[in-house]
């Protein structure tokens, strides 16, 4: 090969490097928005679980009409026992035991 040529080819993997470097820390950027916003939903989560604790604390509800409420909002889409994952942590929220496996 001339040297011209292997010159063009190198000159163009150098754009490509730098291309795919540009679109890494575009990534990169990105990702950690994301982890951010997470954090954010994390955070305020477990201040609104708090709230909740307090007042159920002093102010106690029976389970049973908070399973049904969300078994009819959730039984469309993760079937006739709703979500369990919902109903579980309610009980949690109520009780104050923790979660079981």
């Amino acid at each position: 090969m001339s040297q011209i040529l292997l010159n063009h080819i190198q000159g163009l993997l150098t754009n490509l490097s730098k291309d795919v470097q540009t679109l890494s820390d575009g990534q990169n950027d990105q990702n950690q928005k994301i982890l951010e916003a997470l954090d954010d939903i994390a955070a305020h989560t477990l201040a609104m679980q708090a709230v909740l604790a307090a007042i159920l604390k002093k102010n106690p509800v029976e389970l049973d009409p908070i399973r049904t409420w969300i078994v009819e909002r959730t039984k469309e889409f993760s079937g006739e026992g709703g979500s369990a994952k919902a109903v579980a942590l309610a009980e949690y929220l109520v009780t104050g035991k923790a979660l079981s496996d």
